[in-house]
């Protein structure tokens, strides 16, 4: 069972993604990235699910924020430019999530990133 951050300022976006996740994970939501960033400071989860566009803190700087911290990331995001998903892939996210999605996409791009997260930290550790 994986610790997730999801956050995204829609609340039924939230709701849903928890309702999807939890079966199999423990879930901690956020409705901003400064929320987000708080809770990825005092719980280092597995993986976090961030918002492309969010408020207090957009999912960019978040995301680079997570980088510097070593935690693990992958986006939720409606912007499908392709301009977007290279800035997504360019700041290290191990995937992202299209709206709208369907449940099985979800689980399968969650548990594919949560895959690649833990293939990156054996790798790390190895070669420490």
């Amino acid at each position: 069972m994986a610790n997730l951050i999801i956050a995204d300022d829609d609340p039924e976006i939230l709701a849903l993604l928890e309702l999807l996740l939890s079966r199999n994970h423990t879930i901690r939501t956020a409705n901003d990235g400064l929320q987000a960033l708080q809770l990825a400071e005092a719980e280092s989860p597995d993986l976090a699910l961030l918002d492309y566009h969010m408020p207090k803190l957009d999912g960019i700087v978040l995301a680079k924020k997570c980088n510097d911290r070593k935690i693990p990331f992958m986006f939720i995001t409606a912007e499908s430019e392709w301009s977007a998903v290279q800035n997504i892939i360019s700041l290290g996210a191990l995937g992202y999530l299209l709206k709208p999605f369907t449940p099985q996409r979800c689980i399968t791009t969650v548990d594919e990133a949560l895959r690649l997260a833990s293939e990156r930290a054996q790798h790390s550790a190895a070669s420490s």
